[in-house]
């Protein structure tokens, strides 16, 4: 009996492996990358001139409210000839060609997976920039749309505990797990993480309906309700002193404040 089963077994080993062999399965490497880091594969010539000033010019514009001044995606140079093992491995890259036929597309796991990959061709810089300018938008939402569901994808995986939240306002929402829980009171959470630049902050919190006018989203309602929400809850640095929010408003009565101002997403 026991002869049997290990033919048994070794048969089941060598067919497996047989099988592997014949699909011929392309393995491809996992991406990887910070949120929001675009490769930008360029020679060293083309990126210190105008065709690199296009591409800053779009990818690395501002992006608009906040306090300061950041990019809507943080570049990294990569000169062609170094666009080679693992460094291909990013979850986005922007490849510039010169000296072929005018052309623009993208490329889905070329190097790794999930990935994707922006094509530009052009005979000349007119030509590059051309074709970079035209499709600029589309460049930039496709990136947005994979940064967005990779970030989804991290967040989902490391998530703050939310009984509170849920049992405190009767809502699920996902939240990174290197946030904290500052304050929770009545209907009102206060939920931090430390950055680099100072902190990061969401407030959520509950008003009887009749507070503001649905049919007024940006009036002095709005302002009020907020600044004696933060002034009730949100204690300053300085004794007798409170945070005060400022900006556009969010719907939901969902707030993210920013080193002490307020910004949304």
């Amino acid at each position: 009996m026991k002869k049997v089963l290990i033919f048994l077994l070794v048969t089941i080993i060598i067919s497996s492996c047989k099988e592997t062999t014949s699909n011929e399965e392309r393995i491809i490497p996992d991406s990887n990358g910070k949120i929001n880091s675009v490769s930008i594969v360029i020679d060293n010539e083309l990126w210190k001139g105008p065709v690199g000033d296009t591409i800053r010019k779009y990818l690395a514009q501002p992006v608009l409210g906040l306090p300061q001044d950041e990019p809507i995606l943080s570049l990294s140079h990569i000169p062609t000839q170094a666009f080679e093992g693992f460094v291909r491995n990013n979850r986005t890259f922007v490849q510039i060609v010169k000296g072929e036929k005018q052309d623009f597309g993208f490329v889905q796991d070329a190097f790794a997976s999930p990935q994707l990959g922006v094509i530009i061709k052009g005979k000349n810089n007119e030509e590059l920039i051309e074709a970079f300018t035209k499709n600029a938008s589309k460049i930039i939402n496709q990136i947005k749309r994979v940064e967005l569901k990779e970030n989804q994808k991290r967040i989902s995986e490391s998530q703050l505990d939310t009984q509170r939240i849920q049992k405190q306002l009767g809502i699920n929402i996902n939240i990174p797990e290197n946030y904290r829980y500052a304050k929770t009171k009545d209907n009102f959470l206060w939920i931090r993480r430390n950055i680099k630049s100072g902190h990061m902050n969401l407030l959520l919190y509950e008003l009887p309906r009749n507070t503001i006018n649905k049919d007024s989203i940006l009036n002095s309602e709005i302002v009020k309700a907020r600044d004696s929400i933060s002034k009730h809850f949100l204690e300053g640095e300085e004794e007798e002193s409170h945070y005060k929010t400022e900006g556009a408003f969010t719907p939901f009565l969902i707030e993210t404040v920013v080193g002490g101002h307020q910004a949304y997403e």
